[in-house]
Order: C-alpha cells, then sequence, then structure tokens
C-alpha cells in the first residue's frame, strides 16, 4: 500500500541524517555559543544578586549551609560554585575592585552550563522532532539573547535549567526505552536506568532552584493524567475484550517505575525538606514584589523566550513570528505518531514543561507574589525544542519564507544582545565602582549604613581592606575602628511584622521597630565621625524613607555618587551637624582663604606600604569664606614627593568652605598611602592649599618655614617611614647580581635636548648585598653610543644597598639629564648595575645561553 501523506511528511520533518552531518554541525553550534557567551564575561560588576553567590560560595562550607537554611535558594548551586571557585583560587570569594578575575571565573560557571544547554535541547528536540529539528534547536539556543544573558550571569539557572532538561529527557525515556524517530544508540536502554536519572535529575534540581518544584509538579502532572486515561481506557478494553493479565502487568510496569523514582528523588531531597516546607509557608525575607498582573507576566515571558529581556519594544512583529512558529510545532508533535511507544504526547509534555510550570507559579502568586521572569528561564529549554519543531516543519514547505523569518530573529537577537551588554538601562548595578568610591574615601572612624538584607555582600566581595565589624543597626553598635577596618551596620525592615526572618538574630532580614532605629541613627552620629550611606533598594525595605529622613536631620551631606546600573544605586557621606570641638592648646595657621588649620599630631611611624591616618581641623573665620582644596604631600629630605593622593576639599565637594558659618569647626581626616618600597628614614608630611577655581596657592599668614619642593606649604610634621617586612620574591625583569629589579617606568616618550628623564625602579633584594651598589642610568644612540650616563646608589644614597634585608623592597628615582646638543632621532633607555669598589658592571641573564649588563628599559624619541 502507498504511504500515506501524513507517514511521508513524517519522515520528511523527523530526517535522519548520517552521524557527521548532525555532530560537525553541533560542534559548529556548540562552538559558536561558546564564543558569544565569552564575549564581555565579567566585564561588568556584579550585581546584588551576584554577590550573593560569590559570598555564599566564599563561606566555608558549614556557614553556607546554615546561611542558605534561611536564604530563598537552597544551597546545591552555591556548593558547586565553592568548589569551582576554590580550583580557581578565589575561595573567599573576594573580588579585586579594579579587576575582573572574580567575575570572569564566576561567570564562566554559569557559562559551562549554558553551553551544555544547547547539547541538551539538541538531545531533546532529536528525541521527539528529528535530527534536522534537534539542529534547529541547538542554534536557536545557542543564540538566544535569554540563554546569552543567564548564561553569563552568577547565579544557579543555567544550572536549573540543564537540570530540568535532563529529567524532561529521562523522563521521556522512562515512559519510552525507545523512541519512533531515532534507534537506540546508547547502551543505556533500560527504563529504569533513565527513571534513575530521572529521580538524581530531580533531586538535584530541587537542591538548586526551589523553583524547580513547580517544573516537576508540571512534568508529572501530565504524566499522572495519562496514566489514569490510559488506565481506566485498558480496564475498559479489558472488559470489552478479555485481554490479558499481561495488559494489566504492562499498566502496573508504567505506574511502579514513575512512583518509585518520585519516592527516590523525594527521599534524595529529604534531609533539605523541611526548611524548603518552612519556606514555602513562612518565607524568611520580606515581601519586595508586587502583585503579579497575568497580562504582563505572560507578555514579558513570551518576549524573554523570544528575544531575551532586553528586546526592544518595535520588535513585536518578531515576537509574533515566534509565536506562529511555536503554535506550528505543538501542533506539528500532536499531528506525529506518540513519541513514545506508550503513547505519551510530547506536545503537552513540552508544553507543560514551559507554560504548566509558568502557570503554577502564577497561580501561587495569587496567594504571594512569586513570579520574576528570571525564573522563566529554568524551563526554557522546552519551548526551544517546540519551537524547532515548528520551523522545521515549515522548512519542509517555505524554505524561502523560513530563512527570511531567521534572518529577522538573527538580527533583532544581535541587537537585543548588544543592548544587553551596551544599554545603561540594561547595565548592572555597579558595585565595583561604589566600592572603590567609598574605599577611596574610607578614613578610621567612619561606619557604612547599609540597606536592603543583602546589599552588604556588595560592600564584603569588593572591599578590598580589612573588615573589622557587621552587625545591625537595632543591635550594640560598635566602637570606630582605629586602624582603617572596614565597619558595617545593617538596617532592617521598618516597622516589619517581628518574626520577620524567623526572628532569627544572624538572619539578614529582620524587623527594625521605627522609634529603636530613629534613636540607633542618632547614637551612630554621636560615635562615628562620618557616615557612609551605601543606598540600594532600600525604598524596598523603607518605603516611607525614615531612614534617610533621619539622616538628613541630623547629618550634614557632603559627598555623593550616584552609580550605574537600574536600582539608581548611591553612595552618600554625612557629617554631624553638631559640629567639632577646637582645642584651644594646640598650633593654628591662618589663611587669606578665610579658614584656619589647626594639623592634629602624627603618627611617629608609618611602614612602607601602608597607610598614614591623620586629620585636620578647619574653622571658618569668616561668612563666607572662599572654596579651597587641599594637597598632601610626602616630601623627602632631598625634596622629591614621594606620595601625593588625590586633591580633596576639607569638607567634601557638597559642603564647602563658602557654606560654612563663621565659626564652623569641621574636621578632614586624611590619608597618606606610603609607596611601597619607600626607603626608611624621616620624611615631611607638607599640606599645600590652594584655590580650586585657579589652582592659584593660599600661602599660610604668618609662616616663614620654606619646604624644600613646595612651594607655599605648610609643614604638618615629621613621620618616620620604616623598613617593611617582606618574604614574597617578585617576578623580576632582570636580576643583576643580589638585586632584582621588579619594576622600572619612565613616563618620557617624546623628549627634548637638554631635558631631564626621570626614570622610577623598583628593586629587591634576592639576598642581602654584601658591599655597595651604584645604579646606571644611560641613553644609548645607535651602535651602542652612549650619549648621556648616570651614575648614583640607590635612594640618592641615603639607603644603602649593604643595609638592605633580604626580599625587602626599595623604591628608587633617578632623573637622567640630557645634553643640549643632542640630534634628533631614536635611543635606548637602558638600566644597570655595577659594583661601588671596582665600577664591574653585574649581568642578567637574557637567555638560556646570553647575557648582558643592562635591561632595555624603552626607547624614546628625541625632537
Amino acid at each position: 500500500m502507498a504511504d500515506s501523506r501524513s507517514q511521508r511528511e513524517q519522515r520528511q520533518d523527523g530526517a535522519s541524517f548520517p552521524i557527521w552531518r548532525t555532530r560537525l554541525p553541533l560542534l559548529i553550534l556548540l562552538l559558536a555559543g561558546a564564543t558569544l557567551r565569552l564575549f564581555r564575561l565579567g566585564a561588568q560588576s556584579l550585581w546584588y544578586d551576584e554577590t550573593v553567590s560569590v559570598y555564599l560560595a566564599g563561606s566555608a562550607l558549614p556557614e553556607l549551609i546554615r546561611h542558605t537554611a534561611g536564604d530563598i535558594h537552597p544551597p546545591g548551586y552555591y556548593v558547586l560554585l565553592r568548589g569551582w571557585l576554590v580550583a580557581l583560587g578565589y575561595p573567599t570569594g573576594h573580588a579585586d575592585p579594579h579587576g575582573i578575575g572574580l567575575e570572569f571565573a564566576a561567570g564562566f560557571f554559569s557559562l559551562f552550563f549554558g553551553v551544555l544547554l544547547i547539547a541538551l535541547a539538541h538531545a531533546l528536540a532529536r528525541r521527539v522532532a528529528g535530527d534536522r529539528a534537534a539542529l534547529v534547536a541547538a542554534g536557536l539556543v545557542a543564540f538566544s539573547p535569554y540563554n546569552v544573558w543567564y548564561s553569563q550571569e552568577v547565579r544557579m539557572y543555567t544550572l536549573g535549567a540543564g537540570l530540568g532538561a535532563v529529567a524532561l529527557y529521562a523522563l521521556l525515556r522512562g515512559v519510552s526505552p525507545t523512541s519512533n524517530l531515532q534507534p537506540p544508540t546508547s547502551n543505556l536502554q533500560s527504563p529504569i536506568s533513565w527513571w534513575v536519572v530521572y529521580a538524581l535529575a530531580a533531586a538535584a534540581g530541587m537542591y538548586t532552584l526551589y523553583y524547580f518544584a513547580f517544573l516537576l509538579a508540571a512534568l508529572n502532572a501530565g504524566v499522572l493524567a495519562w496514566l489514569i486515561a490510559r488506565t481506566a481506557k485498558a480496564r475498559a478494553g479489558r472488559r470489552d475484550d478479555g485481554r490479558s493479565r499481561a495488559s494489566a502487568a504492562s499498566d502496573r510496569g508504567l505506574w511502579y517505575p514513575w512512583l518509585a523514582a518520585n519516592l527516590a528523588a523525594l527521599l534524595l531531597y529529604a534531609p533539605w525538606l523541611p526548611i524548603a516546607y518552612r519556606q514555602a509557608v513562612n518565607p524568611p525575607v520580606p515581601p519586595w514584589r508586587t502583585a503579579t498582573v497575568l497580562s504582563a507576566a505572560l507578555t514579558e515571558s513570551w518576549a524573554a523566550l523570544s528575544l531575551g529581556q532586553s528586546a526592544p519594544a518595535w520588535a513585536w512583529p518578531v515576537v509574533l513570528i515566534v509565536l506562529a512558529a511555536y503554535a506550528a510545532g505543538l501542533v506539528t508533535l500532536w499531528r506525529r505518531p506518540r513519541a513514545t511507544d506508550h503513547g505519551v504526547s510530547s506536545a503537552s509534555i513540552f508544553l507543560l514543561a514551559t507554560f504548566g510550570a509558568l502557570g503554577l507559579i502564577l497561580l501561587a502568586s495569587i496567594v504571594t507574589p512569586l513570579y520574576h521572569v528570571r525564573y522563566v528561564f529554568t524551563y526554557s529549554p522546552a519551548f526551544y525544542v517546540v519551537l524547532a519543531a515548528g520551523l522545521n516543519w515549515s522548512w519542509g514547505r517555505w524554505r524561502l519564507v523560513v530563512c527570511s523569518l531567521m534572518a529577522c530573529w538573527l538580527a533583532a537577537s544581535g541587537f537585543t544582545l548588544h543592548a544587553f551588554w551596551t544599554a545603561p538601562a540594561d547595565r548592572a548595578d555597579d558595585h565595583r565602582a561604589a566600592v572603590r568610591f567609598l574605599r577611596d574615601r574610607w578614613r578610621p572612624g567612619d561606619v557604612a549604613l547599609v540597606n536592603a538584607g543583602y546589599a552588604y555582600t556588595a560592600l564584603l566581595t569588593y572591599w578590598d581592606g580589612p573588615a573589622a565589624f557587621r552587625g545591625r543597626l537595632t543591635a550594640d553598635l560598635p566602637a570606630p575602628a582605629a586602624n582603617g577596618g572596614l565597619v558595617v551596620v545593617t538596617t532592617g525592615h521598618v516597622d516589619a511584622a517581628a518574626g520577620l526572618g524567623w526572628a532569627d538574630p544572624r538572619s539578614d532580614f529582620f524587623a527594625m521597630p521605627a522609634a529603636a532605629a530613629e534613636t540607633q541613627v542618632a547614637a551612630l552620629f554621636e560615635r562615628f565621625a562620618r557616615i557612609w550611606h551605601y543606598r540600594i533598594y532600600d525604598t524596598v525595605n523603607d518605603p516611607a524613607g525614615l531612614v534617610r529622613g533621619w539622616m538628613s536631620e541630623r547629618g550634614q551631606l557632603f559627598d555623593e555618587r550616584v552609580f550605574d546600573g537600574e536600582a539608581n544605586m548611591r553612595v552618600q557621606g554625612y557629617l554631624c551637624r553638631s559640629g567639632v570641638e577646637w582645642p584651644a592648646d594646640r598650633p593654628a595657621y591662618r589663611y587669606a582663604a578665610g579658614v584656619t588649620v589647626q594639623p592634629e599630631p602624627l603618627p611617629v611611624e608609618v611602614a612602607a606600604g601602608q597607610t598614614l591616618y591623620a586629620g585636620l581641623l578647619w574653622r571658618a573665620d569668616a561668612t563666607p569664606a572662599a572654596d579651597i582644596a587641599v594637597s598632601l604631600r610626602l616630601v623627602g629630605p632631598d625634596g622629591r614627593t614621594w606620595a601625593q593622593p588625590p586633591d580633596e576639599k576639607p569638607a567634601g565637594p557638597l559642603f564647602q568652605t563658602s557654606r560654612w558659618p563663621a565659626g564652623q569647626v569641621v574636621r578632614q581626616p586624611i590619608a597618606m598611602p606610603i609607596g611601597v618600597g619607600t626607603p626608611p628614614g624621616a620624611y615631611t608630611l607638607a599640606l599645600l592649599v590652594y584655590d580650586p577655581a585657579t589652582g592659584a596657592a593660599w600661602p599660610p599668614q604668618e609662616y616663614h618655614e620654606r619646604l624644600v619642593g613646595v612651594q607655599n606649604g605648610l609643614n604638618l610634621g615629621l613621620v618616620n617611614i620604616a623598613r617593611a617586612r617582606s618574604d614574597e620574591l617578585r617576578p623580576p625583569l632582570a636580576r643583576f647580581g643580589p638585586l632584582a629589579l621588579v619594576e622600572a617606568s619612565s613616563p618620557a616618550t617624546a623628549v627634548s635636548p637638554g631635558d631631564a628623564v626621570p626614570v622610577e625602579l623598583l628593586w629587591q633584594a634576592v639576598e642581602p648585598p654584601q658591599e655597595p651598589l651604584v645604579v646606571v642610568v644611560q641613553l644609548l644612540a645607535a651602535g651602542d653610543r652612549l650619549v648621556a650616563n648616570l651614575e648614583e646608589e640607590p635612594a640618592g644614597g641615603r639607603y644603602p644597598t649593604q643595609q638592605w634585608a633580604a626580599a625587602e623592597l626599595v623604591r628608587d628615582h633617578h632623573a637622567l639629564g640630557l645634553p643640549s646638543d643632542l640630534s634628533p632621532g631614536t635611543y635606548r633607555l637602558i638600566v644597570g648595575v655595577h659594583r661601588a669598589g671596582d665600577r664591574v658592571r653585574l649581568k642578567t641573564r637574557v637567555s638560556l645561553s646570553g647575557e648582558r649588563d643592562h635591561f632595555l628599559l624603552k626607547t624614546l624619541t628625541v625632537e
């Protein structure tokens, strides 16, 4: 008998290709998807949720488990991420605020599972729709903006979606050991084996994401309905035609494995089940989402599945095209001969896997808002399989149309990805820049007030200094940290129910009665010189703005910065309005700008590589005083400036001296970072006051000392820089005997005859030198002709090399004078070392068999 039309279509749409025609394109798609996901991976700051991920992954396992027991997500993902970060050298989860190493490493963990989703979508589609549809599904996932987004996010969503795809595939294989489209290709053909895989994937998914339960509920509801219908039909058939007991045994052979697999998953999850139940009936976090609007949720979810969360409004025709293709895919899968030997409809299963789970979330949101578009991603793999089936069916009939539609989808996806990577509206909240801003301005005696539960994780993730304290505003307040350590005080949910966070004193979410909070804010201003308000999502747990009002009432805003990102995050600095006392027993110096400064005593000694902390008291003598800016300099005995931090306004940019009333006293905490390798000795701390509008200096009145190297400067006192201990040897640029050159630089590139070329070197004693050594800086013309030469001991001879300790770092400045008759051309700037006693140049190895007596610093152009 001739084949029917539907049978011919079935063979065409579910075409089976030779292995090389499926595996090679799949490999190309995997590589393309990985490349796309690697683009700008880690370039942006980690945002609020992502810092929770690395913070928890940086905790010891017992603390990680305890913490997640009160969190909105279970511990599975964090445990795996911890193992990954430990292996890559980030065991504490701390980031370098000036680099992207942690961001890239943590993001790569999500990227791995995001690429794996491409292969899983291929396997699912191949199971139910054939080889060609499988490649289409893999391509859709590879280039989907929704998938790229979450493949770069340091959260559990790609892992959850991958486990969901495995569970779905295993479920299909469990109810059907063979497919009507594909012959057996694996030794893992026993349905029992696939039920084991399903149980493991289901349990692992629940340990990864609580929302995984909605996927399991939707899938198992579909299987249960099918089993009930099949059993009822089988019983009716047995009554009619008296089928044998073998048929009844076959029915039980489907029920028992399914029940056993789900029971096994439940048993595997049993240790965490009481915690999950408590999370469901009594969440430890305040409700932060608004009531879900059904139409908005469905529209947002469909747009995200189609083109990602950055899809532009003008792309709605592409979204409608995706809808049409998805509908065609459902019809195609429904019209096929059942995708399993037992007659399970793949259309129903895949529809439930995405929209059944979403429907359950929306149903639960009637009671408690649970919906967010990010959670839909867990259910997305089945969506792309159905979409691929629709496109595959259309390909056999309207190839040109399908090519045009796919081109439109790829173009819209490219635009969406470009927006995701570059558009300000889609930029992650820039905690990296915010913490850098705070770190640069942080001084001993400061405190950070952090809103919104987990926001402190962002601060701790990017903070690169010591952390002295973290505690609640409603608890006992800490003392100021004398060493400049970070002091963090967290706020709770204003006037929330007392049981918030299960009333656990260790919970990140807690109730904060307004009256008690107001008292504690007042106590903060009494105890700390400056309060930094690290604000993000504070409108959620303080909708009336009470904390912001108390801060403005009791404090003077002196600095503020708003940072990129959708949350409009900002860092604000406040001074106490009650002011500061002016001691009468210390010297003070007046300026014609209408202000007087009184320096506080300096510390006696500071080690190289550390920060010198001190203070200046300023008083307004007139109203209005002129605006001033100040510059600090650490000056050596030779008049050279060895350290100079960024210039500042005494009370910050938002409370300049022209706004001070007469008699206003403000304390300016100062910080002078001492450079690594600064030679030991006595240095002068100098203050230069100037007009920020013109740059003209304001000299101190009736002050007669003249500082070498700082004209019109004020001597704040002498400080002794002590030698810093060092045990670690740095990689050298060159080694001359006992000395290793670890850094060498010069800002000069194009110079003129008669100029002085500055050179800065950082030496390290590999072993203690036993004799004085001399640094040689030279300029060589073509043919190694010497045209300029400088020979002097490191640090101008103030710190002879025979005093250096093993592994000690010493910074060294030189200025090479050029002849006034030097001809234009290209020259080489070199550095070497010779012994002071016999002037013999020390050699440095440049290859396995070669040596030379210098290090080439750079090439200069003489104009």
